[in-house]
This record gives C-alpha cells, structure tokens and sequence, in this order.
C-alpha cells in the first residue's frame, strides 16, 4: 500500500480571533449560548443538528448538544457542516464545556473518506484546535489507529491479499517496537494448522499468518487479540449469491481492527504487554478447495467436520485461538471477527455481539465500548447451543444445519478452541456499514478499534 488516508491538519489555537468558529450549543451554559443570548431554539435542535449564526463579523457554527456524551458527535457536525458548506478552510473546533479529546476524535473520525482511487482529490479544511496537545496527539492517534483499520478493510481484493497484507503490515510497524512475525503457508501446514489450511487452500493466493508481539513489559503475561482476516470470502464451495458476493473484501475487518489496535497501543505507549495474532485467506472455489463433508484436523487437534464452507471465519479464529493461547499464555484472549449474518438479524447494525464464559470480561469490554461509543451487547453461552454443532463423523461440526442462534453457535463452535478468559466479538453489523452515520463511515468502520485501545488502556495502569 503506497499510502493511507491522510488525517486533516490540526493545530492548536488559543481564544476566538477565528472567523469561523465551531461550538456546542446547550440550552443554559456555553459560550455560544451567551453569543446567541435567549434565542428560542426548537427542542429537537438539541439531538444532533446544527445552525450557522453570524456574529460580529464571524460565523457560528453552533451544534445543539445536550451534555458532555454529545463530544463526539458534536465534532463529526462540526466538521461535516465545514465540509458541506465552506469546502477546504481553516477552522476554529471548540469544545468548551465538552471532554476535548472525545471532541477533536469526533471531527477526525468523520472526516474520513477512502479516496486513493479517485483521479481527483477533494481539498478537505483544516482544524485550530481549542484543546490541549496531550488531546490533540491522543486524538490523533486513535483517529490514525482507526483510519489503519478502514484502509486495510476497503482496499479492493486485488490490492489486499495474504501475501500483500502480510507486507502492509510489516511495512506499518518498522519505525514502532512492535515484532512482526509472518508464518507462510508452508509454516502452517507443517504446523497443523489445518483449519487455515482448509479455507486458504482453494485460492492461488494461499494463507499466512501475521503475528504482532508490543512487550513493553517483559516479564508480564499478554492479552492476546486475533482476528478474522478473510481479505475476500466468495463462500467456497457454497458459493455466495449476487447481491451478497460484491462486498466481501471487508470481510477481514476483525484482522483490520487488530492490526489497527495494536499500531494505536504502541503509539499511545501504554504498559500492557499485547500479542495480536491475524489468519489471513481467500476462500475461494476450485479443484483444490474444501468440500462440504470433508473432516480436518485443527492445530489443538480436535477433528472439525466441514459442513459449510462459508462458515470458514470461525475455522481460521479456531486455530489462531488455540496456537496463540499456547504458545503466549495470555491473561485473556479476545477475538473479532465480521462473523455472521445472524448477529446482525439479532441486534442490527450499529451494534456487535460479545460471547464469554467471563462476566468480569465481558463487563470490561461493554464498559470500554460505553467510552468510545462503541456498543456491545451480550448474547448468552447456554450449553445446549453445543448441541447444534454435535457431528457423526467427527468431534464437532463447523456450522447447524438451521440458522436459528447462528452467532452464538458460532460462538460455541470457538469456545471448543480456547482456554481461560475469552471473549468473542462478532461485529458483522458495525464493521460493514451500507451507508455513514455519525462519524463511521460507508464501508470499512474500523469498529472494534478503539474499543480494544480503551480495553487494553484499562489494564495498563
């Protein structure tokens, strides 16, 4: 990859010499609510929309807002109303009574837009930003971290592939101390590791997988983060259908989002020793492919039924969860993955799903996701879902013939693969987003980002 999406330009400004300002309007407090006096302002105008209000020779942009949960989004108007109306100036972001880096990170969020394709590139405005430097570079690189993720989940197929993704990522963190280790397809067939194997084999592009070691401290036990990095899922065998098929390049935006993690981990230097662990395939059809029925071993030795080939995310999750919790020991394990269509029928698609045996884990993860604005909502573990996957031929199969519970089927399938303390997130409906909201994008979000860099900040105190 020759570049990533470029972070407007922030700088920091001080008192409003500014011509155009951009403030959060609330109902009794705020400077703009003084420029404004007792303006009547209809009610809903305080649940997310904007007024531009001239003022002694200035423009306001004024952003209703209700309290200090609105930062976020008070940026991304902020900076999309700029955008929209005044094209590519400079602008005065204040958040005032608003947390300023939760401000600052709105604005940047929203101004992404994946563009490296187009012949013609749009001038975009710039920020003075009325915060502090320790917000302005916190923001800047969780924004950063994020954008990472977004690039490498809507790059097309034939840009992001195993051997292509497994560069990228060496390339990313050569000026970091973060230890890369790429494993060729030949490492993971010598291995065992024949749930990878099984879904990359039917590609020309064969699998690998990338390992990303940030050992601040080296005496101290990981957590350990995997993701799914199918980098284009045609089903395999079970082919998808048109209208299904055209937008699974992004269906590697847990790998994404781990390879994203970790860059904003070891740039933000916290002290929390974290190994992320990235499978990355094509499945795709051919005489060298899987086939429905087939039985192959997995890396912790358990046999795996074949009884879907487009249930593959959860065959390459499986292993790298077994060989990473092996092989590092974790305190606790966390994968994510773009993983079923049934978590997304479950809880739409702003919201992912978290599967765990830890309550404590899963408190500390939706409690992570509060702060960044990145929800999560628990689906149960009831043993009787293990039911679904109970296989004639061998110890468990990889999907249930119904659909009914498919993400915490899913979920159960993993749980025959981990130990411990581990968490599964399936974030199928926010990773692929069909059209923008608030600060995510179309397209690649980058979801699950920022929410493992709060989890993992959590522990490094």
């Amino acid at each position: 990859m020759k570049m990533w999406t470029k972070l407007p330009r922030v700088v920091l400004g001080k008192g409003l010499k500014g011509r155009i300002l951009a403030l959060p309007l609330a109902k009794n407090r705020g400077r703009a609510r003084k420029m404004v006096g007792k303006t009547p302002i209809e009610k809903d105008f305080y649940k997310g929309k904007f007024r531009m209000i001239e003022y002694k020779n200035k423009i306001i942009i004024a952003v209703g807002v209700s309290g200090k949960s609105d930062a976020r989004n008070f940026g991304a108007l902020a900076w999309d109303a700029v955008n929209a109306f005044m094209g590519p100036v400079k602008f005065h972001l204040i958040p005032d009574f608003l947390p300023e880096e939760a401000v600052l990170e709105g604005a940047l969020l929203s101004s992404y837009k994946f563009s490296r394709y187009f012949s013609k590139k749009k001038e975009e405005p710039w920020i003075v930003f009325h915060g502090s430097e320790r917000a302005r570079e916190n923001a800047l690189i969780k924004a950063r971290a994020t954008f990472i993720a977004r690039d490498i989940t809507n790059e097309p197929p034939n840009a992001v592939y195993p051997e292509s993704l497994a560069e990228i990522s060496q390339k990313l963190f050569e000026e970091t101390n973060v230890e890369v280790e790429i494993h060729s397809y030949e490492w993971l067939k010598q291995n065992g590791f024949g749930g990878i194997v099984a879904v990359g084999k039917g590609s020309e592009k064969k699998p690998c997988m990338i390992v990303m070691k940030y050992l601040p401290r080296k005496s101290a036990k990981p957590v350990l983060l995997v993701g799914k990095g199918v980098t284009f899922d045609s089903g395999g065998i079970h082919l998808k259908p048109t209208g299904f098929i055209e937008t699974m390049k992004t269906d590697m935006g847990g790998g994404a989002a781990v390879i994203g993690s970790i860059y904003g981990i070891s740039k933000l230097g916290l002290r929390r020793n974290v190994v992320g662990i990235v499978p990355v395939v094509e499945n795709m059809p051919s005489g060298e492919a899987t086939k429905p029925g087939d039985v192959v071993k997995m890396f912790n030795k358990k046999t795996v039924e074949v009884w879907n080939t487009d249930a593959e995310g959860r065959l390459i999750l499986a292993d790298a969860l077994a060989y990473g919790i092996k092989k590092f020991k974790p305190d606790a394990a966390l994968d994510l993955a773009t993983l079923t269509g049934a978590c997304v029928i479950a809880l739409g698609e702003r919201v992912a799903g978290v599967m765990s045996r830890s309550g404590k884990l899963v408190e500390e993860l939706h409690s992570a996701g509060k702060k960044v604005e990145e929800e999560i909502w628990e689906l149960p573990m009831t043993g009787h879902y293990a039911e679904a996957i109970r296989s004639d031929v061998a110890d468990v199969r990889n999907c249930a013939e119904k659909g009914y519970g498919g993400a915490i089927v899913a979920a159960k399938f993993l749980e025959n693969f981990a130990r411990g303390d581990w968490a599964h997130i399936d974030m199928a409906g926010p990773g692929n987003s069909k059209s923008s909201w608030l600060w995510h994008p179309k397209g690649g979000t980058g979801f699950g980002t920022r929410l493992v860099i709060e989890w993992v900040k959590s522990h490094s105190q």
